[in-house]
């Protein structure tokens, strides 16, 4: 049957949890005009904590019991175990919790990687929460495998952490190779990787770990298109957990480069589909992991018959969006080069020097989540979309000219591990959101490199803004309409923006809306500051448009000056988002 796309985000309203394939496709092109409801005028957008914290300039201090404590909404899933709706997961330093007397979870994020105080500052406890499983002063095993603090063994040792919130990330990485293990070896590489014994395995199910998610960073290159050996390594992980699993650059789209032509400034579209659900350019390039025409494997010795990523659903594919110090600039700012020389920061058009971040980051969340909900059956999906500045190595994006035309090399160490601050952070966190797509949170390098964390204050306020007005609640029935969200800024001529062409032009507004029974969710995103202010939004939603008219006076900030000011008279430059969720009972 000829697959038809071209409005079925705004007519799908399946719940996401139990969408298929076949629903999705026999959705029918609407020919008749919808009946239309504007929604009220004077809609404000909702707030959120940051605002009311200040500027954060302390060293290596988070003061996270500001943010407040709040539930993460859950679900059981078909295997009987509690997962997130929507997921925030933490690589990042221990200390803010344990100086804050708050495990992760109180403050929306579903687990920390790092709870072993003698690695970055760890928040866990020894002998409730975590146990060495071996010796590490002296790199050997303990006498009869027995923690001599705690008194027991990993084998029988049960950790505190309740098991959806255990988080252990593994990695292949310093010239290690799957290659030199084999088929036989990667799957047992895997096997190894979620069996950690950091947590115990006194409460392992019938020979799988207990765990809520367990992550991979495989810097082999196997990860990158896809490869038999790490469809093993993913094997061997997905079988011998109870938990999620994923590679961090285990994605079905993993373009990690330009979203534009650096010789040409032409946007990157080969990864959209056509109307019909359909990839038509000679460029998109998709890994060989999730694609149904790839051979499965077998691996007889480990009792796999014929197997692929997609017969697991517990393999949640994953990329990573990261970031040069340029684009943690805002439109106009002066950027010190570090050699003498610098640039005016432009993220917009053809002659741009930076790369828009809101732009970059919107692209590469859609490609992922559009493929992974329309071509993987609603398959949950996350992105490292990191919120410093790690790229390359020194930092700043070669892509950036002198005005003579010269490419520029970063002279400056320093341009590497900047911040994106409270206003891009909180950007990030809500942008993920809006595509449907878990966070994964990496970021040691702050901590070693002793910063400041007012950046956090924005992550944690868009979180806690997300989980605690109805729409993570909703989330597994709410539809992203991604690049078909409409919006007018004349009430008159409707258009749709692919993120990708947010950088064309300062008079494009960044927005999304996402859909469900009786619901509607939009945000919009200033994050430069230069964008249009007043905007019309409208979204299907039981068969009559609902409209949204965004006034200039309708949005909100990050920024705490404006703590008790009306939302009309926040500056121009300083009305950062407007975000609502509306629940048509």
């Amino acid at each position: 049957m000829k697959k038809t796309f071209s409005l079925f985000f705004l007519i799908s309203f399946v719940s996401c949890a139990q969408q298929s394939d076949k629903k999705i496709n026999d959705v029918s092109k609407k020919t008749l005009p919808l009946p239309t409801k504007t929604i009220t005028n004077t809609l404000l957008s909702i707030s959120n904590v940051a605002k009311e914290i200040a500027i954060q300039t302390k060293v290596n201090e988070l003061p996270l019991h500001l943010i407040g404590t709040f539930k993460i909404p859950s679900y059981t899933n078909a295997q009987g175990y509690i997962r997130p709706k929507w997921a925030v997961w933490w690589n990042f330093w221990g200390k803010p919790f344990s100086d804050n007397h708050l495990n992760p979870w109180e403050v929306g994020l579903m687990g920390n990687a790092t709870i072993v105080p003698e690695f970055y500052h760890g928040n866990g406890k020894r002998g409730l929460e975590y146990i060495h499983s071996y010796d590490l002063e002296h790199g050997r095993a303990w006498q009869k495998d027995i923690d001599p603090v705690v008194g027991k063994s990993y084998q029988e040792f049960i950790s505190t952490i309740p098991y959806q919130h255990r988080f252990f990330e593994g990695s292949l990485e310093g010239g290690k190779k799957l290659s030199s293990i084999g088929i036989e070896g990667a799957y047992d590489f895997g096997r190894s990787t979620v069996f950690d014994a950091t947590m115990g395995w006194g409460d392992n199910i019938k020979g799988k770990s207990h765990r809520g998610l367990v992550a991979i960073d495989v810097e082999d290159g196997t990860a990158d298109y896809g490869d038999e050996l790490h469809r093993a390594l993913l094997i061997g992980m997905a079988e011998n957990t109870t938990g999620d699993i994923s590679s961090d650059y285990g994605g079905p789209i993993n373009t990690l480069g330009y979203i534009h032509d650096r010789d040409t400034g032409e946007n990157a579209m080969f990864y959209y589909p056509d109307s019909e659900g359909n990839y038509t350019s000679r460029k998109a390039k998709f890994s060989e992991d999730w694609q149904a025409s790839t051979p499965p494997i077998s691996i007889p010795s480990k009792g796999v018959v014929n197997k692929r990523p997609i017969d697991y659903p517990n393999i949640i594919p994953s990329n990573e969006v990261s970031f040069y110090s340029n684009e943690f600039s805002r439109q106009g700012e002066n950027f010190d080069l570090g050699n003498g020389n610098s640039i005016i920061i432009n993220k917009y058009g053809v002659t741009r020097n930076t790369e828009h971040f809101l732009a970059r980051a919107g692209t590469l969340l859609e490609w992922q989540s559009w493929y992974c909900r329309y071509k993987l059956n609603n398959r949950r999906n996350k992105m490292l979309t990191k919120v410093i500045a790690d790229k390359g190595p020194i930092g700043l994006n070669p892509y950036v000219k002198l005005a003579n035309g010269n490419i520029v090399p970063d002279a400056v160490m320093g341009h590497r591990g900047r911040m994106a601050g409270r206003h891009y952070a909180f950007d990030i966190v809500t942008i993920n959101y809006m595509n449907n797509v878990d966070l994964h949170q990496w970021d040691k390098n702050s901590f070693i490199d002793n910063k400041a964390h007012d950046t956090y204050i924005g992550f944690f306020a868009g979180i806690k803004m997300l989980m605690t007005n109805g729409g993570a609640d909703a989330y597994l029935d709410m539809v992203p309409q991604y690049w078909e969200t409409e919006q007018s800024y004349d009430h008159v001529h409707w258009v749709k923006h692919k993120a990708v062409e947010w950088a064309d032009s300062p008079n494009i507004l960044p927005c999304r809306t996402k859909v469900g029974k009786k619901k509607l969710e939009a945000m919009c995103w200033r994050a430069e500051g230069v964008e249009p202010t007043e905007v019309w939004l409208r979204a299907n939603v039981d068969g009559v448009y609902q409209e949204i008219h965004i006034t200039p006076d309708a949005w909100e900030t990050t920024n705490p000056t404006y703590k008790n000011t009306a939302l009309k008279q926040i500056p121009k430059a300083d009305k950062d988002y407007f975000y609502t969720f509306l629940n048509f009972k």
